[in-house]
């Protein structure tokens, strides 16, 4: 069976601040970002319905990207994450930091990106 995208699960976690048990999101690319001297991975995330970067591996998973295992469109679930609050220029917006994850799809599996707004 095919993992099945957390619909709004970006929205609910992120901008509302609700815990959201599990999520399956999809990848959509990442950037590179330096903090206190340590080398992070802001990534882009997808639930179906909506998607934005306010997403940040752990420095523990940072292999995930470096040795190309976490690839564009790859299908994940968010097994443990935690929450870190950012200005968004006068707003506060919550920022999830993915302490552990399970890719439930390789991206090369994926035909492109999930987007059940435009259906």
């Amino acid at each position: 069976m095919d993992p099945i995208l957390s619909w709004r699960a970006m929205e609910q976690i992120t901008e509302q601040g609700l815990k959201v048990e599990k999520p399956n999101l999809q990848f959509l690319g990442f950037k590179k970002v330096m903090c206190a001297d340590k080398e992070r991975y802001r990534v882009f995330l997808n639930d179906g319905i909506t998607g934005n970067s306010f997403a940040m591996l752990a420095p523990e998973l940072n292999h995930l990207i470096t040795n190309n295992i976490l690839t564009m469109y790859s299908i994940i679930q968010i097994n443990r994450y935690g929450l870190s609050e950012a200005k968004k220029g006068d707003e506060i917006i919550n920022v999830m930091v993915i302490l552990d994850l399970k890719i439930q799809r390789p991206g090369r599996e994926v035909p492109g990106e999930i987007n059940f707004a435009s259906e």
